[in-house]
């Protein structure tokens, strides 16, 4: 649910903002990492303890604190952007990552652990 939630707002979100394009209001995606909250602190179902696990060593390792995160957040909107990520380190190699998955076509990992393993 997580995931697929995540999938459906980039969606709608590029959507929204070409049905909007030329008018008033200005659409932003904001991309958010990790930040330093409550919001991994039970151990979820055996299924996703490899999911909560890596969201904690991302936290761990990139989190910002909810004060800084917003700042960077409201920066990216008052420069109008569209593509709003407040920690690219934390965002980028994932993302060039899966990006290089899709264009190559192979069956993507979860987690580093791949049917092949």
């Amino acid at each position: 649910p997580y995931s697929a939630t995540k999938f459906a707002v980039v969606a709608l979100t590029e959507a929204l903002a070409g049905d909007l394009r030329g008018s008033p209001v200005a659409v932003s995606l904001l991309a958010p990492g990790p930040v330093r909250s409550d919001i991994f602190r039970d151990d979820g179902s055996f299924a996703s303890a490899g999911f909560v696990d890596a969201m904690r060593s991302a936290v761990d390792e990139h989190g910002l604190s909810p004060d800084e995160f917003a700042a960077r957040a409201f920066a990216a909107i008052h420069r109008g952007d569209y593509w709003i990520v407040p920690q690219p380190e934390a965002l980028d190699p994932p993302l060039a990552a899966r990006n290089a998955i899709i264009a190559e076509r192979r069956t993507p990992t979860f987690f580093e652990i791949s049917e092949d393993s």
